[in-house]
């Protein structure tokens, strides 16, 4: 029921990327204005420790419940907004609520995971990456059907969703179980990274190997496909394809870790990725499809893995470990996003590409740091 929460959240706020061509064409936006729409959906993350605190003391359900339905109401506008303004306001109201589903979401994973904690962020991450696959044909078909001014067609299904979680966990929720653990008192956002600095500094460097992939092709894909003449509906088909293979690759990356270690999937997953981002940008049209299949696979693989690597290692403060979990994200996100943006204007799509591709290998020396860290702890 939780990843089934995740996958109708980020269903909606996957609806930016396919319909990025459009709302360029409508408004008359550069690539730099376009890979801020994304910086606005993660800027909230930078008060995580704020949005931390709050949501550790209160019910997870109704946070989670109410995060879904914000969402689903603010991307479904984003075809219609009049101004880059407005449209900004609006992705900027999404990443608030996504802030607030995301942070406590994987508590609650960890508490019902039980020993394998990497499988049930797999469970978590395979709603995400699925709504990722959906999402963009979700919106494509809402405006091949009603035209972009009635998106807002699709908000009863975000709806429906929110009631059904509030059904499901209703009693936990009278017995104030679920946010059982999130009620303890943790350390301080401070006190905690200064502690764990020595985890969370090599994990910030693998998320930026991995952002500078994941992250670059979930963004500019549409956009990269259509400057080279590729049609909307092809840029937007092929979105999906990749986010489906990312979808299998996440729900199998979890058990793969539970079984072989975190440490051996994420050294298998950064040491290939760059590679298929190579092959895929020097890729002839009958090799595209099958590269983005693979690249999809491996790379938003990691994501599980780490999540899974920072609860393991949350001990008494998961929700803190959360927090900075997202700051990161957001970091990471966020810069990869902005150096596209403006690479992709100063020299091209194409070259842009290469660039990240480039950059997404320091990864793999970090993964070794974090491996030979838990051996000193050991």
């Amino acid at each position: 029921m939780i990843g089934a929460a995740h996958f109708f959240h980020d269903l909606y706020s996957h609806f930016l990327s396919p319909v990025l061509p459009l709302i360029i064409q409508n408004l008359g936006i550069t690539y730099s204005q376009a890979g801020l729409l994304s910086i606005f959906h993660r800027f909230p993350s930078l008060f995580n420790p704020v949005i931390g605190r709050y949501a550790s003391g209160k019910p997870t359900v109704i946070i989670l419940s109410l995060s879904i339905l914000v969402t689903a109401v603010s991307m479904s506008f984003i075809t219609v907004a009049p101004s880059y303004l407005i449209l900004s306001g609006l992705i900027l109201t999404m990443g608030i609520s996504a802030c607030f589903f995301h942070i406590p979401a994987p508590v609650m994973i960890k508490k019902y995971s039980g020993t394998k904690i990497g499988t049930g962020m797999s469970i978590f991450m395979f709603g995400g990456e699925m709504a990722r696959s959906i999402g963009p044909l979700a919106v494509l078909a809402a405006i091949a059907l009603w035209g972009p001014s009635r998106v807002y067609f699709l908000i009863p299904l975000g709806m429906i969703m929110s009631i059904l979680l509030l059904l499901k966990f209703r009693e936990d929720y009278q017995k104030q179980n679920i946010a059982s653990t999130a009620l303890k008192i943790e350390d301080s956002f401070l006190s905690v990274f200064l502690k764990m600095k020595s985890f969370f500094i090599p994990v910030l460097m693998i998320m930026i190997s991995r952002a500078f992939i994941a992250s670059v092709l979930n963004s500019f894909l549409p956009a990269y496909l259509t400057s080279k003449g590729i049609s909307l509906w092809f840029a937007g088909i092929s979105l999906s394809i990749m986010q489906i293979s990312a979808a299998a690759g996440t729900i199998l990356a979890g058990p793969i870790s539970d079984k072989f270690g975190k440490n051996n999937t994420l050294l298998a997953i950064t040491l290939f990725s760059p590679v298929l981002m190579f092959l895929f940008i020097f890729s002839g049209s009958y090799f595209t499809i099958i590269l983005l299949v693979i690249t999809g696979f491996v790379t938003f693989a990691s994501a599980p893995v780490v999540l899974a690597y920072v609860q393991h290692s949350s001990g008494e403060n998961p929700t803190v470990c959360s927090s900075i979990y997202m700051m990161i994200d957001f970091m990471t996100i966020s810069a990869s996003l902005i150096f596209a943006g403006i690479a992709s204007d100063l020299f091209g799509l194409q070259n842009a590409f290469l660039i990240c591709g480039l950059i997404s290998c320091i990864g793999f020396p970090f993964v070794l740091i974090i491996r030979k860290n838990d051996v000193k702890q050991s």
